[in-house]
């Protein structure tokens, strides 16, 4: 017959077999969630930075009726940085403060935050828009595919923020206020210092070869607020620590 340490150490092993089960889970969480990819939820891939400006540049090149004096666009980490804080808020609602001041600023919210995808929904509003008068038609909204199409913008910066709400929220932030582009021969009248680029029908100046990293220190850091999933992984890895303890000094479990 079991005396009572003996049944004491049996009811202990019968509550500490589950628990380990459980423990033992969420350690693998925690060691999937360290090993797995790093994507991070504010800013854009130096790729994604790079199509950014192509795809901008694609389309400005392109523009109809043709742009006498378009800009190349290139990638500003300082803009990216505006453009970066602005989405962080996860609020669709255009930016205030002195920073943002003569700039310009496209908003997107959705699923698919690709930057062809995204540009090209803004650009599309093209159908919005009367070349004829220079605004809007009546009744819809144009004011997207006009800031993509302002002649004056050297530089763009775009930052987004994954999972507002269940979408993304990017913002592209330019040098240059919405203003569209003065039509003519495509290419005709640009300046000596950024000459005519007869491939891409821009007025183009030095290329760009590297897509500087905006986010480098642009938000505060983050306190040390409560994550849930993280913290009940850290916690299971405590427990497990603590039940494999017990298991072996099984002698030191009292009830």
């Amino acid at each position: 017959m079991l005396n009572m340490k003996q049944v004491s150490m049996l009811s202990a092993c019968k509550i500490l077999q589950p628990l380990k089960c459980f423990s033992a889970f969420l350690v693998c969480l925690l060691l999937m969630a360290l090993l797995a990819p790093a994507k991070s939820d504010i800013s854009y891939s130096e790729a994604d930075k790079k199509a950014f400006v192509d795809v901008h540049n694609k389309l400005r090149g392109n523009a109809k009726p043709e742009a006498e004096a378009m800009n190349a666009v290139k990638w500003s980490a300082e803009l990216e940085c505006l453009a970066i804080k602005a989405a962080y808020t996860c609020v669709f609602e255009h930016s205030a403060g002195s920073e943002y001041q003569n700039k310009g600023e496209n908003i997107y919210e959705g699923s698919n935050s690709s930057p062809k995808y995204v540009v090209t929904k803004w650009h599309n509003e093209t159908h919005h828009y009367d070349h004829n008068t220079g605004k809007c038609k009546p009744g819809k909204g144009c004011g997207h595919y006009t800031q993509v199409m302002t002649a004056a913008v050297l530089e763009i910066g775009c930052g987004i923020k994954r999972g507002c709400g269940g979408s993304d929220l990017v913002f592209c932030v330019y040098s240059h206020g919405n203003g569209i582009y003065k039509q003519g021969p495509k290419c005709s009248k640009c300046p000596a210092e950024r000459p005519c680029d007869t491939k891409t029908g821009l007025c183009t100046g030095k290329a760009q070869t590297s897509f500087p990293d905006g986010s480098v220190n642009c938000l505060p850091k983050k306190g040390a607020g409560l994550n849930l999933p993280t913290s009940l992984t850290w916690i299971g890895l405590l427990l497990h620590a603590g039940l494999m303890a017990l298991s072996l000094f099984p002698g030191a479990f009292r009830l």
